[in-house]
C-alpha cells in the first residue's frame, strides 16, 4: 500500500484499514474490484494493491448502501457523503436521494444552537455590553436592541450578519435612482421575481416611485441576486427549523417537482419575503441553497469524472501487469 501520493509525493493521511476509519476521500469500483485513495492536495487517484482491496470493497459498498447519501452523480461516478466523509463510487449508486436533506440538516443544527443554554448566556452577556455601548454613544458598533421578546433573535442577527446585507449599485428603471446599500431591516420587503433564462431574480421596491410593482424596483443582477437571497434568508431564519417544519418544507418542494420549480413558482407570484409563511420561507432557503450547492457539486463531480477516466486507464494497465501468467495460476 502506498504511503505517499504517486503524483505529488505528499504523505497520504490514510492507507489500508486506516483509510476506512479516517476522513480521507476514497474511490471504489465494485465491478472491477478497485479502490483508490484520492490525494487531498493534487486530487490524484492512488490505486490500492489487489491484496488490500477485498475487505475494503465490502465495507465501502456497505457504507454506500446503508449510510451514505447521494450528493451528485455523472454517467460514470457518484459523489456520496456520510456524516464523517465523502466517497466516490464508480458506476451507478445503489439508490438515489434528493439533495435538500443536506441543508435541512444544517437548519436543524441552527435550531439547536439557537435554543442552547450557552447561546442564551452569550446573548445576555452581549445585551449588557450593548446597553453600556449605547449609553456611551457607541450603538453603531455594539448595536441597539429593544426589550421585546425578539431580543435574542435581534442580537444573534447583529452578531452574525451586522446590518448590511449587500453593497453595490441597483438602478430603478422608472426614475433611475440608485440603491447602493441594502440593510437587513429592509430585506423582508424584497420581491422574488422571474427573470430571463428561468433564474429567479430579486428587487427592492423603489421608495422614490412609491410603488410595489415589480416594474419599479431596484433590481439585482443575476450574479448578485442568488448570494443576496441566500444571505437574507439565513438572516430571516436565524432560529433554524424544527423537524416538523422541515418535513413540511420538503413536501412543498416535492410538490413543485424540484427546487428550481418551487423557486420559479414563488417568483411568478412576485410576493415580498415578509408575506411568506414560516414553512414557505424555510422551503425557499432550502431550495435556493440546494440549487447553489448542486452547481458546486456539478463542478466537483466533473473533476472527479475526469480524474476517474485517467485513473481507470492506469489501473487497467497496472492490474494487467500484476495478474500472474496463466502457467502460474
Amino acid at each position: 500500500m502506498y504511503r505517499s501520493c504517486l503524483y505529488c509525493d505528499r504523505a497520504l493521511t490514510g492507507v489500508g484499514s486506516e483509510a476506512l476509519r479516517g476522513s480521507v476521500r476514497l474511490a471504489f469500483d465494485p465491478d472491477r474490484a478497485r479502490v483508490w485513495t484520492i490525494c487531498d492536495r493534487c486530487h490524484g487517484w492512488n490505486l490500492w494493491w489487489p491484496d488490500d482491496r477485498t475487505e475494503a470493497l465490502y465495507e465501502l459498498e456497505r457504507i454506500a448502501r446503508d449510510e451514505a447519501r447521494v450528493l451528485f452523480e455523472t454517467d460514470h461516478v457518484a459523489l456520496l457523503e456520510t456524516d464523517e466523509r465523502q466517497l466516490v463510487r464508480v458506476g451507478r449508486p445503489p439508490r438515489r436521494e434528493e439533495a435538500w436533506w443536506r441543508y435541512g440538516r444544517r437548519l436543524r443544527r441552527r435550531r439547536r444552537r439557537f435554543q442552547s443554554p450557552l447561546t442564551r448566556v452569550g446573548v445576555a452577556t452581549y445585551s449588557a455590553v450593548s446597553s453600556v455601548g449605547a449609553s456611551m454613544g457607541f450603538s453603531s458598533l455594539t448595536g441597539s436592541f429593544g426589550d421585546s421578546g425578539e431580543r435574542q433573535t435581534e442580537i444573534l442577527r447583529w452578531r452574525r450578519f451586522g446590518r448590511t446585507a449587500w453593497s453595490g449599485r441597483a438602478t430603478c428603471p422608472n426614475c433611475s435612482s440608485v440603491l447602493i446599500r441594502l440593510f437587513f431591516l429592509k430585506s423582508p420587503d424584497l420581491i422574488l421575481m422571474p427573470s430571463d433564462g428561468g433564474v429567479a431574480s430579486i428587487g427592492l421596491p423603489c421608495i422614490r416611485c412609491d410603488s410595489w410593482s415589480g416594474d419599479r424596483t431596484h433590481r439585482f443582477d443575476a450574479t448578485a441576486a442568488e448570494p443576496v437571497l441566500r444571505r437574507v434568508l439565513a438572516w430571516y431564519n436565524i432560529d433554524g427549523a424544527t423537524t416538523a417544519e422541515l418535513d413540511r418544507a420538503v413536501r412543498l418542494i416535492e410538490a413543485a417537482g424540484s427546487a428550481e420549480s418551487f423557486i420559479g413558482r414563488l417568483a411568478s407570484e412576485r410576493r415580498p419575503l415578509h408575506s411568506l409563511e414560516r414553512v414557505c420561507s424555510v422551503a425557499l432557503e432550502i431550495a435556493v441553497n440546494e440549487r447553489a450547492e448542486r452547481a458546486r457539486l456539478a463542478h466537483t463531480a466533473a473533476e472527479l469524472d475526469a480524474g476517474w477516466q485517467r485513473a481507470e486507464e492506469l489501473a487497467a494497465i497496472i492490474d494487467e501487469e500484476l495478474e500472474p501468467p496463466p502457467a502460474l495460476r
